[in-house]
Parts: structure tokens; sequence; C-alpha cells
């Protein structure tokens, strides 16, 4: 049946090996983690029971995609996510198990604009979409500073100033970015979904950000296990390739372990 997602509409299923090999593909490719997402989604998520296309999974908030992927990861691995972080007050690194539930209750309202005032501004934006997400990744790496820039000016609908005149947002965006920033987490906290981590070194507690699309690159099968996976259930059943990576990752684990037993018998 796959995972609800809060907005009903939404589900996702687990991941198959099919699954793997297009988050393995796309890392091949040089895709950022943002268009890598937009593939991963538009094979796993259904909206009122229809598949979508990568068109729409782009055009939704960065916060339903967060939720769309931590749900993937749940129906796929589980309820429990097992994160590791680095503590910043003395770099130990903590790995630790999160319940999926606890860091995703409780659902946002999925608001799509908001307004903020900054000295007798008004400010109206909206949340940043995958879209958006996609045009600054690849400026990320060279430029986070612009990236980010890029990102928040994106999201500035219009800008009026007390007696109600419009502004160029661009003449004003270094004094409103700050509370546009605070806005977008209103109206979209999902896009900075995190989990408070005590660190066992030092007791210092912090928060560590979750990043759906990380999280799951790195539990799946890497790319050469995959090929060795293949070629041993093949070998073992007669199965052919397709049929093999249209097996959800955890049941062909399954068979992979009676594969091993036949073999070893």
């Amino acid at each position: 049946m796959g995972a609800p997602v809060p907005g009903a509409e939404w589900r996702v299923r687990a991941l198959t090996g099919a699954d793997e090999w297009r988050v393995h593909e796309a890392n091949s490719a040089g895709a950022t983690p943002a268009a890598g997402t937009t593939a991963l989604l538009s094979a796993l998520a259904t909206r009122a029971g229809a598949a979508v296309g990568p068109d729409v999974i782009r055009a939704l908030g960065i916060g339903t995609r967060e939720r769309l992927l931590i749900e993937a990861y749940r129906a796929t691995f589980g309820p429990l996510l097992d994160l590791v972080a680095r503590c910043p007050a003395c770099a130990e690194l903590t790995e630790i198990a999160v319940a999926v539930g606890d860091v995703l209750a409780p659902p946002s309202s999925g608001e799509g604009e908001g307004a903020c005032v900054v000295d007798a501004m008004t400010v109206l934006v909206r949340i940043a979409t995958g879209a958006d997400h996609e045009r600054v990744a690849g400026m990320a790496a060279a430029n986070a500073g612009r990236a980010a820039r890029e990102l928040i000016a994106a999201c500035i609908l219009e800008v009026r100033d007390a007696a109600g005149a419009a502004i160029k947002p661009a003449e004003v965006h270094d004094r409103v970015a700050g509370e546009v920033e605070a806005t977008l987490r209103r109206i979209d906290p999902d896009a900075d979904i995190g989990a408070t981590i005590e660190c066992p070194a030092c007791e210092a507690r912090f928060r560590a950000t979750l990043d759906g699309h990380a999280l799951i690159a790195g539990a799946i099968t890497p790319e050469a296990a995959l090929f060795a996976e293949v070629d041993m259930l093949a070998r073992a059943y007669g199965w052919r390739e397709a049929d093999i990576l249209a097996i959800p990752l955890l049941r062909r684990r399954r068979y992979l372990e009676l594969a091993a037993t036949r073999i070893a018998a």
C-alpha cells in the first residue's frame, strides 16, 4: 500500500533495487541531491492513487519533499533512523537511532505563503520549492552564500512600503533576508526537520538537521554490491534482472540469505 504522508492524498512506497540503481545512476551522472530527490520521488510517490511526474515533484515545497523522503525511508527500512552526527562542542562522532514518528510529529499546516514586516515594509513570501532548490543547488558548492541569497530572492513575491507602494526586492534584500528566512521556517517547518542529540562524550545537547536524500543514499546497497546481489539471485533462482530489481529492498535481502544458505549446503 505504501506509507501515508500528511496531506492524505500523498503516499510513498518502499524502495526496490530499481530505485537503488536510480540513486546510483544520478550520483554517477553528477546530479545534485535536489535533482536526485526529484528523480527518486517521481518513482516512489503517488498522489490520490496516481503516479506523478518530475514537474509535479519539483513544484512541491521543500518541506513536503523532505517528509516524503523520510516516509520512504520508513517504508523501506522501518521506524528507526540511524543517524551519525558530529558534536559541535567536542567534535565527537555520535551514532544514535531516532524514531521517525518523533522527528515528523506534528505535521505542518502546509501554508503556501506568509508575510513579515521589516522597517515598516511588508514582505510577502512563498515557500521554496524543489524547482528553486534544483536551480540554486549547482552553485552551492562554489558559493554557498550566493546560493542562499538566490533561494531567498526566489521566495520573495513582493515588497511594499508603509504607504503600499511597491519596492523592488533586490533593493532591500539584505535588510529583509533575516526576517524572510524566519518566515520561511514558520510557513514550511518541515524544510528543516531535525533531532536533538546528546553527545555521549561531553554530554552537550545539539540539534542535527535531517537530510532525507542523504539518509536514503547512506542506507541503500552500494553499487558494486548490488551487481553482486543480482548475479547471486539470478544464479540461485534463474530470475531475470528486471524481476530481481523489482523486489522491495528488504525482501531481496531475505532471499539473499536463503540463497547463501543453499549455496553453503
